[in-house]
């Protein structure tokens, strides 16, 4: 199952993922800061589509400003997104868990541990989607779902191109490796954290 807001790019994804792992993909196309909409799509998921063992929470958006700046517009779209998205999603899905278990992964940002100027609405989901992560692992432990939180730096997407090349200076500078994460090195932590659980 994959979920986006822009159908062109769901298509795209699916696509590719059906033809790399010959698999079938099931889209749903909706915005995640839409709880009505995203409970009514997930109810309507097709029978043989209801039994789940793995839940990434991917969904993410910047919006950089400095606070004297930001716009309650700007700071509600980030929080709603990044956060209540999140929130949305897995209540939406904790009834398809297989009665195994299962694992959600969330993935968040350094920024959420460190700050980042000009992102003030950005750090701050990032930073509550660990304290989230931290409770809902609680909560769920005695239901065998592992619940853990990836939180990359900067990583090569298309939503680096809206950062400054100062901003991306700056984050390069504080990794370990001082270079830009590809997609694909978070997309095999995150299989590895779904086989070790």
């Amino acid at each position: 199952i994959l979920n986006g807001r822009r159908t062109e790019r769901l298509e795209s994804i699916s696509a590719e993922l059906e033809k790399k792992f010959n698999i079938a993909v099931l889209q749903l196309p909706f915005d995640v800061r839409d709880e009505k909409t995203v409970f009514e799509c997930i109810k309507n998921i097709p029978s043989d589509w209801q039994q789940i063992d793995i839940l990434i929470n991917n969904a993410g958006i910047l919006r950089d400003r400095t606070l004297m700046k930001m716009t309650d517009e700007e700071w509600d779209i980030v929080i709603d997104t990044n956060l209540t998205g999140v929130f949305n999603i897995t209540k939406a899905f904790l009834p398809l868990f297989n009665e195994s278990g299962g694992n959600i992964i969330n993935v968040g940002s350094i920024v959420g541990i460190t700050g980042n100027f000009g992102q003030t609405n950005y750090s701050a989901s990032k930073s509550a989607l660990i304290a989230f992560t931290k409770s809902l692992s609680q909560e769920l432990a005695s239901k065998n779902i592992n619940v853990n939180l990836v939180s990359p730096s900067l990583v090569d997407t298309p939503m680096i191109q809206k950062l400054t090349c100062q901003q991306i200076a700056r984050l390069v500078d504080r990794t370990a490796i001082k270079r830009i994460a590809k997609p694909e090195e978070i997309s095999k932590f995150i299989l590895f954290l779904y086989i070790k659980g």
